[in-house]
C-alpha cells in the first residue's frame, strides 16, 4: 500500500510539472498535494522528501516548500538539474534557463544536425539498445573526430542515466610498444601487484580502444573472448574476473584490414565518420570559426581575418582533416601574434600569415588583385546555410499546389504561379556567383547532356535555364545537408500530391521527366529528389503544349551495326512522334542476348507495363521466357521486322488500340508470327500486418522503405491481420504476391511463410529474416547498409515519433509507466517483443482516441467483456494516469486488442 501511495505521489507531481511555467506554484506544496490525493499531510511530506533523496524530485526551500518532478523539468527545458535543492523559485528558473542554453553531449559536435547526424543516431541507438547497449566501431581517416564522438557518446550515456559519470577509460592502442604491453595495460598484470588494467577501471562504464587496429592478434582474440563471455584473466594469473564494460573501438584503416574478422563480426554497430572534404561547406566554415574563436579566448584578444584568408582556408583540401584544420588556424594565429604589439587588444591575420602548404596550393584570383583586402571580426561571420534559399523556393512551389486544393479550373493558375517563382529564383541563381566551382560545372555538363538527348528524342523543348536549375538542386542535394533532407522527408506527402496532379493532368510531360531523371541518376549514381523531378516536369510543361507519349512502348531489335537504330529513326520520322526505341545487337547474338537487353530496357521503365518488340529472327518462346521473370507486364512479340511492319504497329500504338489488336492488324494472317505474353510471375512482397489500424502499418512501411539503400522490385505492403486470419490461404493476397515475410504484432500462423514480430525487427534473428526476404533484390553490401539504417530508424522512440503526431518523449513516458503498472497489477512478466508491441500499439491507440477515431469493431465485444471483466478493470486502473493526462477513455474494443497482445505471454 505504502509503495503504491508513493508511486501515486510521484505520478501526480509528474503530471503537475508537465507544462509548468511558474503559474500557481502553491499547487506544488505538501499541503496542496496531500489534500488533492487525500493522503495525510505528514505522510505526504515524508514521501516527498524521500523522493528528493532518491533523485526523482527537486525542491525549492521556501515557506512553504515546493516540490517538482526532476525528469519532467529536464524534458521540458532540455536541461540537466544537477542539484536537488534550490533557495527560491527564481534560482530554480535561472538554473534551468542556464542549462537550457548549454550545449550537451552530441550538440557540441559541429555538424551534429547535418553530415554526422546519421553517425550520432547510430551511436545513440547503440547506447540505448537493451539491455546493456551494443559495442561500437568508429572508422574514419586520421583527424576526423572519432575520439571526440566516442567521448560525446559517453557524455550522452551519462546524461541519459545509462552510465555513471566519470567512468570513461581510454586505451591508446597505437602507443603500446608490443602486444605484451597491450595485454598488460588492457587486461591487467598480476605480476605487478595491483595493476588491474583498463577493463577493471572501466567496470560499469565504457572503454575506448583508440586505434584498435594496432593491437596484435593475441590481444584481439582475448577481447573477442571477453565480448562473448564477459570474463577475462589478468596476465600471469588463472583467476577469472568479470566486468560490465561497453566497448568502443576506433580504427583509421578499413575495418576489414584493421581488425580480425571474428572480432569485427561481434561489433554490430559500425559507424563511418566522414572526412572533412565530404562534410558540408557550412560545417567547414563553422569549424574554421570555432578554432579561431578558441584561439581568441586563449590569447585574450579579438581576432580579425582577411576575406582572402578565409576563402583560401575554406578552399584548401586538408589531408589531415579536422585535426589539420585546427593546426593551420593555430599556425596562422601564432604567426600573426609574433609580429603584433605585445599590448595590442586585437590580432590581425593576413594572407602572409597562412601556413606554407595553403599558400602553395592557392591560386591567385585575378578578379581580386585590385580589390582592397578587408578585415572582418570572426564574431561577425554568419552561420547561414546556403540551402535555406532553396527550401524557401521549394516551399513556394508546393504552396501553389496547396492553394489549388484539387480544383481543376484553377490548375492553370497553379502552373502560372509556379513559373513565376521559377523565373524569379533563376534571377537570383544567375547573380549568385557561389555556384562557379568545378563540381557544379561537372554536374551541369551531365544534366545538359541528358536533357538534350531526351528533348531530341521526344521533340520536346526545354527552357534554357532548366539544366542550370536542376544542376543547382542536385549540387545542394549532394552536400547532404540535413536541413534539405529533413525538408524532403517532411514534405514527402505534399511532393507526392503535386507529382500526382502532374501525372493526372500532364502524363506526357511526367513520362519525359521520369526518363530524364532516371538517366541523370544513372550517369551520376544518385537518385534525383522528388522536388527536382517536380521542377523538371514543370519546366517541360512550361515550354511544350500537350506533350504526348504512348502508353505502349515500341522496341525494334536487329542484328548488325545500327540496323535497329536506322529503322527506328526512319519510322519515328514518318510517324512524326517518338514511338520506337532501338536495340542494336552484334551479328552473332542469340535469343538469350536479346532477352537480357530487353529485360534491362523494361526494368528501367517502371512506369510502363506494356511493350511491343519487333525483331529480325529468333524464337519467340526463348525471348519471352528470358523476360518472364519481370512481374506484371504485357509483351507483344513479332519477328521478321520490316519498316512497313514497324510503321503499321506504330500507327496502331498511337490509335490507342490494345496490343493483341495492333499485332493482328499489322501482321495479317500469313505475315510474320506474333504473340502476346503476360507475365505469370508473382511479385515478391514483404507484408506489414495491422491488427487494428491500417494507417499504422502504412507508416511503418514508410520507415522500412526509407531505410532501403535504393528502390527494389519487392513490394512492401500493408494488410489487415483479421482478413488474413479469416481467409487464410485463400486470401487474394497470396494470389497476387509471393509473400516472403509477414511482420506484425501477432503471428497468423501460415506454414512456410516466416513471421517477424515488430519488437524483434532489429534483433540479430530479425535482421536475418529480413535479409533473407530481400536477398533477391539487394546484394551483401546493400543489405549491410539497410541493416544499419534499420538499427537507427527502428529504435523504439523513432518508431513512435514516426507513428504519432503527439510529443513522442512525453507520450513514451506515460505509456512506459502504464505498461509497468499493468505488469505489476496483473503480476505477470511480459517478454521484450510483447512489451515493444504494447508500446507501439498504445501510442497509436492514444492518438486514435484523441482524434476520435477509435477501433470500435471487435468480434464478440460483449462476450469479451463478460469473460475478461477482471482484465478490463486492470487495464483501466493501470492506464489511469495516461488516460487522465490525455483526457480520453479506452473503450472495451480497444482493450480487447490489448489483451490479444498480452495473451502472447499472459495466461488469465
Amino acid at each position: 500500500m505504502f509503495v503504491k501511495t508513493k508511486e501515486e505521489l510521484l505520478e501526480y507531481i509528474k503530471g503537475l510539472t508537465d507544462g509548468f511555467r511558474g503559474e500557481e506554484p502553491e499547487r506544488f506544496t505538501a499541503s496542496a498535494i496531500s489534500a488533492r490525493l487525500n493522503v495525510s499531510r505528514n505522510l505526504t511530506s515524508q514521501y516527498l522528501n524521500e523522493l528528493v533523496k532518491d533523485g526523482l524530485l527537486v525542491k525549492a526551500n521556501l515557506r512553504p516548500v515546493y516540490f517538482f518532478h526532476k525528469g519532467m523539468l529536464e524534458a521540458q527545458y532540455d536541461a540537466t538539474v544537477a542539484q536537488p535543492t534550490f533557495d527560491s523559485l527564481r534560482e530554480l528558473a535561472a538554473h534551468l534557463n542556464r542549462e537550457k542554453n548549454r550545449l550537451r553531449n552530441f550538440q557540441k559536435a559541429v555538424g551534429s544536425t547535418r553530415s554526422i547526424s546519421d553517425c550520432i543516431e547510430q551511436l545513440k541507438a547503440a547506447v540505448k539498445y537493451p539491455p546493456h547497449g551494443l559495442p561500437v566501431l568508429l572508422a574514419g581517416q586520421p583527424g576526423t573526430g572519432k575520439k571526440l564522438l566516442a567521448r560525446l557518446m559517453y557524455e550522452y550515456a551519462a546524461d541519459e542515466g545509462v552510465l555513471p559519470p566519470g567512468r570513461l577509460v581510454t586505451a591508446g592502442c597505437a602507443e603500446y610498444r608490443s602486444d605484451g604491453e597491450a595485454l598488460a595495460q588492457i587486461f591487467g598484470d598480476a605480476r605487478r601487484g595491483d595493476a588491474l588494467g583498463c577493463l577493471a577501471a572501466a567496470d560499469g562504464g565504457m572503454l575506448l580502444l583508440d586505434e584498435a587496429g594496432a593491437l596484435g592478434s593475441e590481444c584481439q582474440e582475448r577481447l573477442l573472448q571477453f565480448m562473448q563471455t564477459g570474463r577475462y584473466s589478468r596476465c600471469g594469473e588463472d583467476a577469472v574476473r568479470t566486468a560490465d564494460v561497453r566497448l568502443v573501438f576506433t580504427v583509421s584503416a578499413e575495418p576489414g584490414r584493421a581488425l580480425d574478422r571474428a572480432l569485427q563480426r561481434l561489433i554490430p554497430v559500425s559507424v563511418s565518420v566522414p572526412p572533412l572534404e565530404e562534410r558540408t561547406p557550412e560545417e567547414k566554415k563553422e569549424l574554421l570559426l570555432y578554432f579561431f574563436k578558441r584561439e581568441a579566448r586563449k590569447n585574450g584578444r579579438k581576432i580579425f581575418i582577411g576575406t582572402s584568408v578565409f576563402h583560401r582556408m575554406m578552399d584548401y583540401v586538408y589531408a589531415g582533416n579536422v585535426a589539420q584544420l585546427k593546426n593551420c588556424v593555430r599556425s596562422c594565429c601564432a604567426n600573426a601574434f609574433l609580429y603584433s604589439d605585445a599590448d595590442a587588444e586585437s590580432l590581425y591575420v593576413y594572407q602572409y600569415h597562412l601556413p606554407e602548404e595553403i599558400l602553395a596550393a592557392s591560386r591567385a584570383d585575378p578578379a581580386a588583385e585590385n580589390e582592397q583586402e578587408s578585415l572582418i571580426s570572426i564574431n561577425e561571420y554568419e552561420k547561414l546555410d546556403a540551402v535555406d534559399i532553396f527550401v524557401r523556393f521549394y516551399d513556394s512551389i508546393l504552396g501553389c499546389f496547396a492553394r489549388q486544393a484539387g480544383e481543376e479550373a484553377s490548375l492553370g493558375g497553379v502552373f502560372e504561379r509556379c513559373y513565376a517563382y521559377i523565373n524569379s529564383f533563376m534571377d537570383y541563381l544567375y547573380f549568385d556567383k557561389k555556384h562557379t566551382n568545378s563540381r557544379f560545372n561537372a554536374i551541369k555538363q551531365v544534366v545538359d547532356g541528358v536533357l538534350e538527348a531526351v528533348s531530341e528524342k521526344y521533340h520536346a523543348v526545354l527552357p534554357v535555364h532548366c539544366g542550370f536549375l536542376i544542376s543547382r538542386g542536385l549540387h545542394a542535394q549532394m552536400q547532404r545537408n540535413l536541413t534539405l533532407q529533413r525538408w524532403l522527408e517532411r514534405r514527402d506527402a505534399d511532393l507526392e500530391g503535386a507529382l500526382g496532379t502532374l501525372r493526372r493532368t500532364s502524363p506526357g510531360e511526367m513520362t519525359i521527366a521520369l526518363e530524364a531523371s532516371e538517366l541523370i541518376g544513372q550517369n551520376m549514381d544518385l537518385r534525383i529528389s522528388k522536388m527536382d523531378l517536380l521542377l523538371l516536369a514543370l519546366n517541360i510543361k512550361y515550354s511544350n503544349k500537350g506533350v504526348q507519349v504512348s502508353a505502349i512502348r515500341g522496341v525494334i531489335a536487329c542484328r548488325g551495326y545500327a540496323t535497329a537504330s536506322s529503322m527506328a529513326e526512319t519510322v519515328n520520322k514518318l510517324i512524326g512522334r517518338h514511338t520506337f526505341d532501338a536495340i542494336d545487337l552484334p551479328v552473332n547474338a542469340g535469343e538469350a542476348d536479346l532477352a537480357v537487353r530487353l529485360g534491362k530496357y523494361i526494368r528501367r521503365r517502371p512506369t510502363c507495363r506494356a511493350f511491343i518488340l519487333l525483331f529480325d529472327t529468333g524464337s519467340m518462346e526463348a525471348v519471352g521466357e528470358g523476360v518472364g521473370g519481370i512481374a506484371n507486364i504485357r509483351l507483344g512479340l513479332a519477328d521478321n521486322v520490316s519498316t512497313a511492319l514497324a510503321l503499321a504497329v506504330g500507327r496502331g500504338i498511337w490509335s490507342g488500340q490494345e496490343i493483341g489488336t495492333i499485332l493482328k492488324s499489322a501482321c495479317g494472317d500469313a505475315a510474320p508470327g506474333c504473340r502476346v505474353l503476360a507475365s505469370r510471375r508473382k511479385q515478391e512482397a514483404v507484408v506489414f500486418m495491422s491488427d487494428a489500424d491500417t494507417g499504422v502499418a502504412e507508416r511503418m512501411i514508410d520507415l522500412f522503405s526509407g531505410s532501403l539503400p535504393r528502390p527494389i522490385e519487392t513490394a512492401v505492403i500493408a494488410y489487415d491481420y483479421y482478413r488474413l486470419i479469416q481467409s487464410r490461404e485463400e486470401d487474394e493476397l497470396f494470389g497476387r504476391y509471393d509473400v516472403k515475410l509477414l511482420i506484425g504484432a501477432m503471428d497468423p500462423g501460415f506454414e512456410g511463410i516466416p513471421f517477424l514480430a515488430i519488437g524483434d525487427m532489429i534483433t540479430a534473428e530479425g535482421l536475418g529474416r529480413i535479409d533473407a526476404a530481400l536477398s533477391g533484390g539487394l546484394d551483401a553490401a546493400e543489405l549491410d547498409a539497410f541493416n544499419k539504417n534499420l538499427l537507427k530508424d527502428f529504435s523504439l522512440l523513432n518508431v513512435v515519433k514516426h507513428l504519432t503526431i503527439l510529443n513522442p518523449e512525453k507520450l513514451m513516458g506515460y505509456v512506459q509507466e502504464a505498461v509497468t503498472r499493468l505488469r505489476g497489477i496483473t503480476g505477470k512478466r511480459f517478454s521484450n517483443r510483447v512489451t515493444i508491441a504494447l508500446y507501439i500499439h498504445i501510442s497509436c491507440l492514444i492518438e486514435r482516441l484523441i482524434t476520435r477515431t477509435p477501433i470500435e469493431q471487435y468480434p464478440e465485444t460483449e462476450g469479451f467483456l463478460r469473460e475478461k471483466e477482471r482484465f478490463v478493470a486492470q487495464v483501466k486502473e493501470a492506464f489511469h494516469f495516461l488516460t487522465s493526462h490525455y483526457a480520453v477513455e479506452i473503450p472495451v474494443s480497444e482493450i480487447a486488442y490489448i489483451y490479444q497482445l498480452v495473451a502472447l505471454d499472459y495466461e488469465d
